[in-house]
Order: C-alpha cells, then sequence, then structure tokens
C-alpha cells in the first residue's frame, strides 16, 4: 500500500515537473523595444519625409520610422537595439538632413513637443 502511494506522488511530481518545464518552453521571448522622439531640420515636403522613412526604415535593427504630420512636425524611431543620435545623424545624412533633437521614451516626447510650442 505504501509503496503505492510512494509510487503515485513520484508520478504526479514529474507530471507536475514535465508541465512546468512545458510553460517555459513556450514562452515567447520578446525582444527589447527602443522607442525615440526627433525632430529633423529641413524636411519641407512630403516627397523628403517618405524618402527619409524608406531609408531610415531599411536600417538594420529599425521597426519602424514615421513621420509625424507633413510636413514633418516630428519622426517616431522603434528600434530593437539602443541607437544613439551621432547614428542617427549619419542614417540622415544619406537624405542631406540632420536631427536637432533626439531623444528616447515618453520624456523626451514631452520635452520635444514643448520646445516645438516655444518656438
Amino acid at each position: 500500500m505504501k509503496k503505492s502511494i510512494v509510487k503515485k506522488l513520484i508520478i504526479f511530481a514529474m507530471f507536475l515537473t514535465a508541465v512546468a518545464t512545458n510553460a517555459q518552453s513556450n514562452k515567447q521571448i520578446t525582444p527589447q523595444k527602443f522607442t525615440y522622439y526627433i525632430d529633423v531640420k529641413n524636411v519641407k515636403t512630403k516627397t523628403i519625409c517618405l524618402a527619409v522613412e524608406n531609408n531610415i526604415s531599411q536600417k538594420n535593427g529599425v521597426i519602424s520610422f514615421k513621420t509625424v504630420g507633413f510636413p514633418s512636425k516630428y519622426f517616431v524611431l522603434k528600434t530593437t537595439k539602443p541607437i544613439n543620435q551621432s547614428e542617427l545623424n549619419l542614417w540622415l545624412q544619406e537624405n542631406n538632413l540632420e536631427s536637432v533633437y533626439f531623444g528616447e521614451g515618453e520624456k523626451a516626447l514631452e520635452e520635444l513637443l514643448y520646445k516645438k510650442i516655444k518656438k
């Protein structure tokens, strides 16, 4: 009788271990995402906006690069890796442009919009 109970407990423990292992292996690993808010000077036409969007959207690690408004009020860059303003400016130079503001996260958006209002 005792052996039967011990066997059932061992089988139950093995079952719980298998379920827990399976649950961990089924978890999807979501890559870290970075969101940047950017003000680019001399973007005055829709053609320039679309050219810059197309160019930067194809860069390694970029999820999306979209303008907010035409002419551009600002750009939103989403990436899977951190970037800095120097790297962004290298990308923008391909279209003869340069960023005047670059920041990450919601606080950066607030700061950018505040600077736009003050102009």
